[in-house]
Parts: C-alpha cells; structure tokens; sequence
C-alpha cells in the first residue's frame, strides 16, 4: 500500500510540475501541443509551420531524417516513383546541384589543371566529361519559410517532377506520376456556390432541365465545374485525359485528385465565397478589389507584391545576378529564389554579370530591365512565398488564379436602366474578349496558352489563371476601363413608354389543369408562393409586378424572360392545361404548346413578346394571338 502510495504521490508530483513549467515557459506548451497535434494527423498542420532551412552537401535521405526529427511527422521517400525519373535517393545525388554549379565547379577544375600544366579550357567539352561525376550531396538554404514552401522550392531544383504527396498522414517524397496513382477522394459540400437560380438559365435553354424545388436537381454545378476545370491544373482533370475527377450530388462536389490539388481546390472555395459575401452587401460599398487565390503563404506573397511597387536608387556596377539577389533581399526584407533548372536552358546562372544603374525606380522596373540586360526570356513571379526569377516558360508552368470583380463594368456597358438589378442580363463576353486580345492574346487556353478565363455570374466577377506578369497587366487594363467609365457622361435614356425594351413586362394567363384541381395537394395561392419562390425569386417586388389569383387560372404580369421560366416550372409540375393539338401527337417527350387564348372582348396586358402580340385585341386576359408565343418554346 505505501509503494501504491508513494507511485501516486510521485505521478501527482510530477503532473503540478509540469502544468506549472507550462504556464511559466509557453514554448513548452507550444511543443508540446505540437507533438500532440503531430501524433493526431498533423502532416498538413506541419506542412503550414514555419522554419529554417539550411542543407549542406547532404544527400536525401538524411534530409529527410532532419525535417522527421524537426517537424515530427513521418516523411517517407516513394523509391520507386523516384527511381522512374532517374533519381536515386539512395547516392550521392545531386545532379540538379551539379548542373547548377557545373560552371563554377568546370573553372576550378579546370584552374587546377592547368596549374599543373594542362591546357584545358572550362568550356561545354570538359562539362560533358565531368557530368557523370557525383556531386557529394544536396545544399539548400532558405529562412522563415513554411515547410510546404521550402519543400516546393528544395524538391523543384532536385527534379521538376518530384513533388510531395500526403496519405494516411504520412508525407511523401514522390512523382507527379507517383502521386497521380494514388488520388484521394474529397467531398466538398458547395451548395451556397451552386445553387441554381433561374435568373441564369440561358434563353435558348429547352427547359427540360429546368429545376423542381425541394429536389437535389436544383443544385445546377455546371458554372462551379467549369472554374475548377479551367483553373486548377486543366491537364489533370479526366475531360482532359487526366486521372482527376469531378461528381456532383446532393448539394456536393465529389473530387477525386493529388492531395496538393486538393488545397488548391480549398483555398479557390474559400475565395469565391469571400467574393460573393462582399457582393451580397452592396450597402457597404462596392469595391472591384482583386482577391488572390493562394495557399496558407497569401500574406508572404502580398508583402512581395507591395515590394515590387517600393522605389530606390539601384547601382550594381560589374556585379552578379547572386550579387543582385542579396542586395534585394537585404533591402526589401523578402525572399529571392533563382529558378536554376529554367533559368540553365537559356545560358543563366547565379555568376551572370550585371551593370544596372536606375534612379527612383521601382523593384518591379529593376527586374523588368534584366531581360533587356540578359535575355528577353527572362522574368519573375511570385511562387510559395518567394520571389522566383525565372522563364517566360517556367513562368507558365506556375500560373496564379485571381478573383476579379468585374459587376461595374458589365453594367456600365449596358443600356437597361436597371442594369444593376438585372444579372440575368450581364453580359461578361465583349470584358473577356477585350482582356484576351488586349492581354498576351496567344497565351490564353483558346489559343494554345496557359490561361483561362471563367465567369462567377453570382458574385460578378472574373475568375483568371495567368502567370504574375499577366496579371499585373490584367490589373491595369481594369483600372483604365473603370477611369474611362467614370469620365464618361451619363446618357439619358428616353422616357419608359417610348423606349424599346429588350425583356418588356407582359402579362401572362396560365389555365390550370382540370385534373390538377380535382388532385391537388396546394391550392392556387400556395402554388404561387412556390412560383415566387422558385423562379427568381428577387424580380417580385415592384409597381409593374402582380400576379392574380382565379379559379383554375393565374394571371400573372412579369418580365418576358421571367414568364419563359414560370412556364417551363409550371409545365415541370404538371399542373397547366395541356394543348388539344399536343395531346393528339401521343408525343410526350415534345414540350408542351402555350395555352390557346380565352376568347373575350378585351386584351388584358399588352406588349410585344415572341415575335408577335401577346395580349390585347381578342385574346381575352392575355391570350396568345397570332404569332405570339413564350420564346424558345416551339410550335
């Protein structure tokens, strides 16, 4: 009893000490919550920390092992993957490193040589000798990082296939081709992004997909798919030939992908719904302010944007492109990376001369010069938290997807004078075609490039993937559009009763199936508020606007667009007067007919709709008279 005793006193003893160092010394519980969260499936939490890097001569696996024991995640090597693209973890490898400092490593050798009396020039000859000579070991430096970062950076000068992977929370040291072969399955639940709206469907549409309420087909994906298959690596989707897949259902998005397209897919969601949320308040004001759709590294990324736009005085006088990159990242606190395996292809590397000299310049001038100093293939981007000076073509392979909204525009380009409440109207084409041929015309997906365009016509906006410098040009091209737009005097428009109106209010009787009445679970007023509720439910408000109700009929005054979808709904609820003509067909996978007109003595509602007069003359409350019938609808 008394060991029993004293055991607890000591584990008692023992737990007060430790409670009380934690709350004295905060790293201890730190660390501690971080083997906690590490021992509960922490990999993508780990992935997100922040650290120093720094690797000297040192081969994979024991790179490996030092971010196993920093991290404390299990971080594996898929050999095999590796192993398919000639890379072997298992040597001294490093012949990306060895490419990268063959030219230094040439001239000492060569130095050496010649020391001892051999003439021997450190030209493409002796490289190709010495290129099958190891290397000892791997070096990387780079500070205050997320390992997600360092790791993208670290495993791209390795081998640009090489890449990581995360399953059953282990991180892989893997292939695209790897990763590829083992896709994960996520549910994304996006019934907020998807919801179909009628005000959206277009107006050549057959109606036969037309949504019923309170059923999973009134989710309508098709917009949400279309901007993850043009924005998130297009070339990986099965539509493409890929191994990645997208199915809806109930409300969700069900994606098979890499677990790195995954976060990508992730943070394009939370963009949009941060887009759409700012749109949904217009009593704030509104605000066309790009958002950037980045990994967890969106703040590193913006502190180098607003860098690119400091001013300073550059003197670099018989420097190096490695001299250059520590004077910036000395003076504008940010990350400088060279991009070794793109920059190589065009003859450049760290050692590369350079003589610039710019006043009052600002950073993104500075680098814009260097391709007019070195080469016109040179150029930058932002990629993982640090400035990458690169390709036009490594460039491409790391496009950025940004959120625009563009309502403003739209609708200062329209002639409607409730332009601003009408999104069934907006029209995002002649914005798209105008960015598109104004803007790096043969680098869009339509023209064999990298970039696409998709439209988010809830939020109004424009959703890009383009590389950095595009971007940049995306960003100036709007604002002159909006400084024009502004600057432009408003045009009257002529008074309501004489202005030709492309989508007239009319006036519409529907007749009610017989059958229905002696059947129905709702009475007329209670189908009405599922109409209202379920064809664009915002256009219900308003002078113009009313609906009637009268035994077996609805008298309703609408837009003409919006009575094409009342229709189309009642038709899918079975619930209208079938047409005499149509019933003889014994066709019933043919739409059916308008209503034939109510004879009458006076027209109720007038207008002109559908290419002849509905309402008015004979056609009793509304009835369709000569040629006049719901457009898109067929005889």
């Amino acid at each position: 009893m008394k060991a029993a005793f004293k055991r607890a006193l000591v584990v008692r003893v023992f737990v007060v000490l430790l409670l009380v160092s934690m709350l004295v010394c905060p790293w201890t519980a730190r660390a501690m919550a971080q083997v906690g969260a590490a021992g509960k499936g922490s990999v993508t939490a780990a992935l997100d920390r922040r650290g120093d890097f720094h690797f000297e001569r040192m081969h994979l696996q024991d790179i490996v092992q030092s971010l196993r024991e920093q991290f404390k995640i299990d971080i594996r090597i898929d050999k095999k993957a590796l192993d398919d693209v000639g890379v072997d973890s298992d040597k001294e490898l490093a012949i990306k490193s060895f490419q990268e400092r063959k030219k230094d490593f040439a001239k000492k050798m060569a130095s050496q040589l010649n020391s001892m009396g051999l003439r021997i020039a450190a030209n493409d000859d002796l490289f190709k000798q010495i290129r099958e000579l190891q290397y000892p070991g791997l070096s990387f430096e780079i500070s205050d990082v997320s390992l997600r970062s360092a790791l993208h950076h670290f495993l791209h000068e390795l081998d640009d296939s090489v890449t990581i992977a995360v399953q059953d929370d282990i991180l892989w040291i893997t292939t695209k081709e790897g990763a590829e072969r083992n896709l994960q399955v996520h549910v994304y639940v996006v019934d907020d992004l998807a919801h179909a709206s009628p005000l959206h469907i277009p107006a050549e549409s057959p109606f036969e997909s037309l949504p019923q309420a309170g059923t999973p087909s009134e989710y309508d994906f098709e917009p949400l798919r279309q901007i993850l298959f043009g924005t998130i690596a297009p070339d990986s989707w099965d539509e493409a030939g890929g191994p990645g897949s997208i199915r809806d259902g109930n409300g969700s998005l069900t994606v098979s992908q890499t677990s790195e397209m995954h976060e990508e897919i992730e943070a394009l969601l939370a963009a949009l719904r941060n887009v759409r949320a700012k749109a949904k308040q217009p009593e704030l004001g509104y605000e066309p302010i790009a958002v950037s759709v980045s990994a967890p590294a969106a703040q590193r990324e913006e502190m180098i944007t607003a860098a690119l736009e400091k001013r300073a005085d550059f003197e670099l006088q018989n420097a190096t492109l490695a001299q250059m990159i520590k004077f910036i990242e000395k003076n504008y606190k940010i990350h400088v990376q060279l991009d070794q395996a793109s920059l190589e292809k065009v003859g450049v590397s760290d050692d590369t001369p350079i003589s610039l000299h710019q006043r009052n310049s600002t950073l993104r001038g500075v680098l814009e010069s260097l391709s007019r100093l070195i080469t016109p293939t040179l150029t930058f981007t932002i990629d993982h938290e640090v400035l990458l000076i690169t390709t036009h073509e490594g460039a491409c392979e790391r496009p950025k997807v940004v959120i625009y909204p563009v309502r403003d525009l739209v609708i200062a380009a329209m002639t409607a004078p409730d332009a601003e409440n009408r999104p069934d109207l907006w029209d995002f084409q002649p914005l798209m075609d105008n960015i598109k041929g104004s803007i790096n015309s043969e680098g869009w997906d339509d023209a064999g490039g990298v970039g696409s365009i998709s439209v988010d016509s809830v939020a109004g906006a424009l959703v890009i993937s383009q590389t950095d410098a595009v971007h940049h040009e995306i960003v100036g091209l709007l604002g002159e559009l909006r400084r024009v737009a502004l600057a432009r005097p408003k045009v009257k428009r002529p008074p309501a009763e004489v202005q030709r109106d492309a989508d007239p209010y009319v006036t519409v009787v529907f007749r009610l199936w017989q059958p229905y009445k002696e059947q129905a679970v709702v009475k007329e007023a209670d189908l009405v508020k599922v109409i209202q509720e379920m064809v664009a439910p915002k256009s219900w408000h308003g002078e113009e606007v009313f609906v009637r109700v009268l035994p077996s009929r609805l008298i309703i005054r609408q837009r003409a667009s919006v009575q094409r979808m009342i229709y189309a709904a009642l038709q899918r609820l079975s619930v209208l007067k079938p047409d005499d003509e149509s019933d003889k067909t014994g066709k019933p996978d043919q739409p059916a007919k308008p209503n034939k007109p109510e004879k009458g003595n006076k027209g109720f509602g007038g207008g002109a709709f559908g290419g002849g007069t509905f309402g008015g003359g004979q056609g009793g409350f509304g009835g369709f008279q000569g040629a006049g019938q719901l457009p898109g609808v067929g005889n």
